[in-house]
């Protein structure tokens, strides 16, 4: 479940509440966040620092968040353990949803 998100400015900074994101929990964590952007968030920072292992099941939630939030919104990704950097990596995903290793670079990077 959701912890409630912190406001950094427009921004609203999400940690991540799973230490797997995996077939078992993905659908539930996509709805979750869905109901976060229907509630007219689109400028999201997600902490993934928590999430050791991910599926191809738990890469497609930040795809679709991804979708959802654009063209007006941001989604980008802070704190990705190194087994969920190389996932991003080897799929190329990172390319598409931007990663950052600290919420520092992150914030600076969206207040350009």
């Amino acid at each position: 479940m959701l912890e409630e998100p912190k406001q950094k400015g427009k921004y609203s900074i999400i940690t991540t509440p799973y230490k797997r994101l995996d077939f078992n929990n993905a659908h539930g964590f996509k709805n979750e966040m869905l109901d976060f952007i229907e509630q007219g968030h689109n400028q999201i920072i997600l902490q993934m620092g928590n999430v050791g292992f991910m599926d191809s099941k738990g890469l497609s939630v930040f795809l679709f968040v991804y979708r959802c939030v654009r063209p007006d919104g941001v989604v980008v990704l802070v704190e990705l353990s190194d087994q969920v950097r190389k996932i991003f990596a080897l799929t190329k995903v990172d390319q598409v949803v931007p990663v950052y290793d600290r919420l520092q670079d992150a914030l600076a990077a969206l207040n350009e």
